[in-house]
């Protein structure tokens, strides 16, 4: 992100300058929620793998809406 203190502050602040899309917040709360682990495929498995667990959305599972309907 950066190699210095300066430049990974600028990096993470960067992150944070455009509001996250509703679908993104969603996946963000039922992650924390359900205690799952959020991430792409690969981060998953490998999360997954060392902590011999499995923590990940399942899709067959009715999810919550949270776009307030």
């Amino acid at each position: 992100m950066g190699k210095t203190t300066d430049e990974q502050q600028q990096s993470y602040r960067e992150l944070f300058e455009k509001p996250f899309s509703d679908k993104v917040l969603a996946e963000i709360r039922l992650a924390s929620q359900g205690e799952w682990v959020l991430g792409s495929e690969h981060f998953k498995q490998q999360i997954n793998t060392q902590l011999k667990l499995r923590r990940s959305i399942i899709p067959s599972r009715k999810q919550p809406n949270y776009s307030g309907n």
